[in-house]
């Protein structure tokens, strides 16, 4: 896995693998691109606690708050919005 220096921090590269077993974790479960996060309850506010704690230890600095509902749909849809946040 590639890393770099941000301002300081290391940061690593995001991967899908990587962000689902992150979700995976998070949500106490395993989870497949297409599983419903928000509708099925697994991603209640615990996880979402989880999430971010989760990737600031993978490097990445995010709030769970700058998240749109819609991005937190599924795994695919997250992986989508952060591919489109961070480029």
């Amino acid at each position: 896995m590639r890393t770099e220096q941000t301002e300081g921090a290391e940061r690593t590269d995001m991967t899908k693998e990587k962000l689902l077993a992150i979700l995976c974790h998070a949500c106490d479960r395993p989870l497949t691109a297409e599983t419903e996060l928000l509708q099925s309850g697994y991603l209640d506010s615990l996880a979402l606690v989880l999430l971010e704690e989760a990737m600031e230890d993978a490097g990445e600095s995010i709030s769970v708050a700058q998240i749109p509902r819609e991005a937190m749909q599924t795994p695919e849809a997250l992986w989508q919005w952060w591919e489109k946040e961070k480029s």
